[in-house]
């Protein structure tokens, strides 16, 4: 499970990766204002995990990213 937290205006994203490509995408809007939280279940198909934050227009800030390993 992975929570990313944006704080104020702009556009952006936030990309999870394991090291076979397999990828899910938390995308956050301008329309978004304020403190947003999204959360995306990830299910890495390896032991690696790479995180990509991008700003696609105005200011994007992630305030915080969590990862939290859920044992099935």
């Amino acid at each position: 499970c992975v929570i990313a937290k944006k704080e104020g205006p702009g556009n952006g994203y936030v990309t999870l990766m394991d090291c076979e490509e397999n990828q899910e995408k938390l995308t956050f809007t301008s329309c978004e204002e304020g403190y947003i939280t999204k959360t995306v279940d990830v299910f890495p198909d390896t032991d690696c995990v790479r995180i990509e934050i991008g700003e696609t227009e105005g200011s994007f800030y992630i305030e915080s990213i969590e990862l939290i390993c859920m044992n099935e």
